[in-house]
């Protein structure tokens, strides 16, 4: 004779099949439920059913959720990132960062969230050990980790694989390589006209290559001697912040010369095809590449995995020849955009307009001897 037991009033055991096999039956949120137990003991049996009415109880019980791909997952998640308007440069990244992750899965038969297991990410994270620098690893570590997480938030996960692991942080132990002013004037004047100013805003200016790329007319202010970088909606700053960085004189000179073509931007690449009135954007990829081939003709050494020049390296020139000239750092990190400082300092100093234009012609940024 079957004999079925009820547990703390709320879980039903009842022995099925050939086997005797225990399943639990019990109702959770209006509707009825039935749980394998996986034992045919009955003392085990009603040990597992009392930890699933106490998981009831207390409200820790999960359905277990149905099997979703990692496509669908990652469409989800990224159009959650679109709809909280996260930048869309770091939506592009993420998607790029996760479409190599599931590309990697897939090669190995993963195709569901619930077969990822954590010797796949170990595996994965030596894969991209073998060709990228271990930032870059670690980053793409996190952008993994979060997801997953954010999966079991949604339901689409019981629980992420990851969350016992610990990613180790990268330290900073190797400094990337700061050109000197007399480099800079070296790549400068080996450049054609139209990737020498694009390269003297970023070292006269410390701003990032993508605000170069989104520079419009209108925020390049010559009369007043301000270069204004913006954040538009779908073109933000990385701060999300706006904020407006003095001309310097030498740059000014180079500005002033300048003439651009039909369109909203105030740089534009080449005319071609697609654009016979050069009315397109800059790509700072093909700047890069011009600056890092000028670069090894002067033996300056070049790209990520040496520690070599960049075009973010002159970002890294204009904080470093601005704090050597002794302009005061909250003044440098206004022009930067930086907003790691909490300190009350940084929220009660406020750098009037007169005072930033004086802190940037305070800076020397006239060629060495030899350069002129």
């Amino acid at each position: 004779m079957i004999k079925n037991y009820l547990i703390a009033d709320r879980v039903k055991i009842i022995p099925r099949g050939k086997k005797k096999i225990y399943t639990a039956e019990f109702s959770h949120e209006g509707k009825h439920c039935r749980k394998s137990l996986k034992t045919s003991n009955q003392k085990e049996a009603i040990r597992r059913a009392t930890q699933l009415a106490a998981n009831l109880t207390s409200g820790e019980f999960r359905k277990e959720v149905a099997r979703t791909s990692l496509c669908d997952a990652q469409e989800l998640y990224l159009s959650q990132l679109a709809f909280e308007e996260r930048a869309e440069s770091t939506q592009e990244r993420y998607r790029g960062e996760l479409n190599t992750f599931i590309q990697f899965c897939a090669a190995r038969g993963i195709r569901n969230l619930a077969q990822i297991k954590p010797l796949h990410f170990d595996e994965y994270r030596k894969h991209r050990a073998s060709t990228h620098a271990p930032a870059t690893v670690y980053h793409e570590s996190m952008v993994i980790k979060q997801f997953l997480n954010w999966c079991v938030s949604r339901h689409l996960l019981k629980e992420s694989p990851l969350n016992r692991i610990k990613i180790p942080s990268v330290k900073s132990s190797c400094r990337r390589l700061v050109p000197t002013l007399e480099q800079v004037y070296q790549i400068l004047e080996s450049l054609s006209a139209s990737q020498s100013i694009m390269l003297a805003i970023l070292a006269f200016t410390g701003i990032r290559s993508g605000e170069l790329k989104r520079l419009r007319k209108e925020d390049v202010d010559l009369k007043n001697n301000w270069i204004h970088i913006m954040s538009r909606k779908g073109a933000e700053t990385k701060t999300r912040d706006s904020r407006k960085i003095p001309i310097h004189p030498n740059l000014r000179c180079i500005l002033e010369h300048h003439h651009p073509t039909p369109g909203p931007w105030f740089l534009t690449a080449q005319a071609s095809h697609q654009y016979p009135e050069g009315d397109h954007p800059i790509n700072p990829k093909n700047l890069k590449v011009r600056v890092q081939a000028t670069a090894r003709q002067f033996g300056i050494p070049v790209g990520q995995k040496s520690n070599g020049l960049v075009l973010h390296s002159f970002r890294h020139f204009f904080e470093t020849h601005a704090v050597n000239s002794g302009i005061p750092q909250k003044a440098i990190d206004s022009w930067m955009g930086h907003k790691s400082d909490h300190s009350m300092g940084a929220v009660y100093y406020q750098l009037s307009d007169a005072q930033s234009q004086k802190f940037m012609q305070d800076i020397n940024f006239d060629p060495p001897q030899g350069n002129q």
